[in-house]
């Protein structure tokens, strides 16, 4: 008996889900044909039905998992995405702390705003007082 048919033998016993009267049945046609040519033929097409079968098995179940998981997901995504339905049911207030900015955000806006615009005026003084000077060293330097 070769290796495949050992193997084969190995994996109808580990396998119940493939039907324990078909597999019977098989290993049955198996004793009774004897040694011509149908044994290998048999056995190779058992090997191959074994094969297939545990390949689309595997990718049958997970499918049904991926299916079963992505409508749950995605059944209530519709809902999810209609904003107008949300904010139809929203009051003004909820909007605006949702949406809105805390209350010291703008005073500190205002404040920054303020330091900006004397921090500017401040600035340019400054540059223009350094501008100023650096002219009038110019002027002495070149005096001397």
């Amino acid at each position: 008996m070769s290796l495949a048919s050992a193997d084969m033998k190995r994996e109808i016993h580990a396998k119940p889900e493939y039907g324990r009267k078909y597999v019977r049945y098989l290993k049955n046609v198996l004793r009774k044909d004897g040694n011509d040519g149908s044994y290998f033929a048999l056995e190779k097409t058992i090997d191959n039905m074994i094969v297939y079968y545990d390949h689309h098995l595997k990718h049958f179940t997970e499918n049904v998992i991926i299916l079963a998981a992505e409508k749950q997901l995605i059944r209530d995504i519709p809902k999810i995405l209609d904003w107008k339905l949300h904010f139809s049911r929203m009051d003004d207030a909820s909007i605006k702390a949702l949406a809105g900015e805390p209350p010291e955000i703008p005073r500190k806006r205002e404040r920054l705003e303020g330091e900006k615009t004397s921090g500017s005026h401040m600035r340019s003084r400054s540059a223009t007082n350094d501008f100023v000077n650096g002219v009038k060293m110019r002027e002495v330097e070149e005096d001397l």
